[in-house]
């Protein structure tokens, strides 16, 4: 508890200037964006859902909101959406057309197990689906076809990728974005929120973070709560953004359920490699759900050391 009182303190403190970063991590469905809505007294303000499906799509940045916005309504923010710069998403669309390669063409090994297989097929799908994302114009949603793009030979030329950049790359200009390649929207009332997200949600595989400016005491306070996608994000650019935020983080919240921290061998490879980044007495470790705990015999197993 006197570590605790310690960083209380600490985050009080916080230097004008710099920002205190917590990043809120965890398993897909964790409750991350639930305890930040909890955080903040803001339902809503951070996506989340009561089925098992991912909410949080990208990396989400809850900020101390500027004099452009209007700051006598804490229902009001501003978003701020960012996507990736040409290179990294010559990178990402690189990954999906070898991933899309390997299965569709049958670019792999004889000798490769069945659960391999398996795993190229799920990668394959995924790259259809990006592939699908960036070639849906906005507003409109019509779909320009895309599977002529990927002939084998296409592919090995580098003539479906420049095709592939270019069609993203109108998407983005299309969504608004600035030429320092971000979307603003400033104003949004809470209830239009759900709406400008979807927007955002649509182009997800391409964007690098989202930043949502309001007004909330905790954010006024300096302080900037991360939201980030369940941990195992198949995007590689912005799976290394997330990393790198959680190791520059001055905390790190991670949220789990009781049905999942007493097993869960990724959560306890996330807590080693937390501890290693910033030492012990800057992770929090939030079993949500608590109701479940007196359902869950392994939480109470007295061999189950902390």
């Amino acid at each position: 508890m006197h570590n605790y009182l310690e960083l209380l303190q600490q985050i009080q403190q916080v230097a004008p200037g710099k920002p205190f970063v917590v990043v809120v991590t965890g398993k897909m469905s964790a409750g991350k964006s639930s305890l930040i809505n909890s955080l903040l007294s803001r339902p809503g303000l951070a996506e989340s859902s009561s089925g098992g499906d991912a909410c949080t799509r990208f990396m989400t940045r809850f900020v101390h909101r500027d004099s452009n916005l209007d700051a006598t309504d804490s229902k009001t923010s501003g978003i701020h959406v960012h996507y990736l710069n040409t290179e990294s998403i010559r990178e990402v669309l690189s990954r999906a057309l070898d991933d899309f390669s390997r299965y569709e063409h049958e670019l792999f090994s004889l000798d490769d197990s069945e659960v391999e297989v398996a795993g190229y097929k799920i990668a394959w799908n995924a790259a259809k689906n990006i592939f699908a994302i960036i070639s849906t114009s906005f507003p409109s949603k019509i779909m320009e076809p895309w599977e002529h793009l990927l002939i084998h030979e296409r592919i090995e030329h580098g003539e479906a990728l420049q095709d592939l950049v270019a069609r993203t790359e109108r998407r983005i200009s299309e969504a608004g974005a600035e030429n320092t390649g971000s979307s603003h929207f400033q104003n949004v009332k809470d209830i239009e929120l759900a709406r400008t997200r979807a927007r955002a949600n649509a182009l997800w595989p391409i964007i690098q973070l989202m930043d949502i400016a309001t007004s909330d005491r905790l954010v006024n306070n300096n302080i900037v709560l991360v939201d980030v996608p369940g941990l195992g994000d198949s995007n590689h650019v912005r799976a290394t953004a997330i990393d790198k935020m959680r190791r520059y983080a001055d905390l790190e919240l991670i949220v789990t359920d009781p049905a999942r921290t007493t097993d869960n061998n990724e959560l306890r490879r996330q807590l080693d490699d937390s501890i290693r980044a910033h030492g012990i007495n800057k992770i929090v470790l939030i079993v949500n759900k608590n109701d479940d705990i007196t359902n869950n015999e392994n939480f109470w197993d007295e061999n189950i050391s902390p």
